[in-house]
């Protein structure tokens, strides 16, 4: 058995070195046969930059692909050259000058002179009905809040304690 081993692995080896051999005259022939066709012993350099092209253009497009954002497979046909969506630009409209932020922090009802403290754009004011503020009159003061008519329209301001 031990003999009937051996052999084999002799068999084994010996013809792993016969294919290393053939692969190696394979590679050196046509390497051989390479520099034969171009006659002065280096590649074809058309190739080599077409290929270098190519490689420099799919990079870019990944990049581009990647600036993007990501795409799947159902997004394109892979054997077409990526070209990237073109971007737009919306340009919106200036936004009209927004009014005063009112909050009511107060409000002390008197029946002959009902008062409210409110918060104009950050900024505490004393309030009476008639007075006039930042975008409007001050038309009513109540128990439930303060109202305000401007411009705008009207705008109910509901005080805290509601």
């Amino acid at each position: 058995m031990n003999k009937r081993a051996l052999g084999i692995t002799a068999v084994a080896v010996i013809l792993t070195a016969v294919s290393v051999v053939i692969g190696a005259r394979a590679i050196m022939g046509t390497a051989a046969m390479l520099r034969q066709t171009r006659g002065e012993g280096e590649a074809e350099p058309g190739n080599l930059e077409r290929t270098g092209s190519e490689i420099e253009i799919l990079l870019e497009s990944m990049a581009q692909a990647a600036a993007y954002g990501d795409t799947t497979a159902a997004d394109r046909d892979p054997m077409v050259p990526y070209t990237p969506p073109r971007r737009t630009t919306t340009t919106t409209a200036p936004r009209a000058p927004r009014g005063p932020i009112y909050k009511v922090t107060a409000v002390v009802i008197d029946e002959e002179n009902p008062t409210a403290v409110l918060m104009v754009d950050g900024e505490s004011r004393i309030v009476r009905v008639g007075e006039e503020i930042e975008g409007g009159r001050v038309t009513a003061i109540e128990h439930e809040g303060v109202t305000i008519e401007g411009d705008d329209g009207v705008a109910k301001l509901y005080s805290p304690s509601d």
